[in-house]
């Protein structure tokens, strides 16, 4: 390879790289050329004759009409915020009620799961069933029973 073709490619690469962001750049405004078009699917192009002002179908309304509409629009938009923040305040108190319920009847659940405490009661012990601690008894008492004294004759 020569060295001239190699630095001849880069110099023309950065220029098409160039001519390449120039144009991306120019391209947005060229999108708005027609996304009219694009959006509604009708070609509104204003022909010379006519001005762009006066369109069929829209009345021309004067400024007091236009500061008119906007005051109510102002009224109307303040009372529905006013309606919906009543509403999310009322909907947050519901929540924080069934909460407070939901977590009381929890409490009383798990306190009903849990037994009372009562004093622990001691079982009864049983006699033992070992014959050798039992014999021992058995056989004094058995020695007892045999020496009968006998009252001194005389």
């Amino acid at each position: 390879m020569q060295p001239g073709i190699k630095s001849g490619a880069i110099s023309q690469s950065k220029t098409i790289v160039q001519e390449a962001a120039k144009q991306i750049g120019q391209e947005p405004f060229e999108v708005l050329k027609t996304a009219g078009k694009q959006v509604s699917g009708v070609e509104n192009i204003p022909s010379p004759n006519k001005p762009a002002s006066s369109q069929p179908g829209i009345s021309q309304v004067s400024e007091a009409e236009i500061k008119n509409l906007q005051e109510k629009d102002k009224v109307q938009s303040k009372a529905m915020y006013e309606t919906l923040q009543k509403q999310i305040q009322a909907i947050s108190a519901e929540k924080r009620q069934s909460q407070a319920q939901a977590k009381s009847l929890t409490e009383a659940q798990t306190a009903s799961l849990q037994p009372i405490s009562k004093p622990l009661v001691e079982p009864s012990s049983k006699r033992s069933r070992n014959p050798i601690k039992g014999m021992a008894k058995k056989l004094s008492d058995l020695g007892k029973r045999a020496e009968i004294r006998m009252p001194p004759s005389g």
